[in-house]
């Protein structure tokens, strides 16, 4: 079954859908969460409450219209519903 949430940093913001991974569900767990992004190139992350091992979902690089490496290997937990493009516009500590 797959879970829809809503991913906001500042006045951005983008429903995505989780799928049916064990690292999704402890996501899905710990919403809400509150966190300050970090940039690395095109690249937006930040620490949330979830530790989970690389799963078999993992991979080394993702698809989002364009091939993009991630800093390193990432599970796979959903999809942005629509342009995943818009949280370009983040920057550095926004929450």
């Amino acid at each position: 079954m797959n879970r829809k949430i809503k991913i906001k940093s500042s006045d951005i913001s983008a429903e995505a859908e989780l799928n049916d991974s064990r690292t999704s569900e402890l996501i899905l767990e710990s919403l809400p969460i509150e966190a300050e992004a970090n940039t690395w190139g095109e690249e937006v992350y930040f620490e949330i409450p979830v530790t989970s091992e690389l799963d078999g979902t993992a991979k080394e690089f993702v698809e989002s219209g364009d091939k993009i490496k991630p800093a390193s290997s990432v599970n796979i937990i959903g999809k942005i519903i629509g342009d995943a493009k818009v949280f370009k516009k983040t920057k550095d500590g926004m929450e």
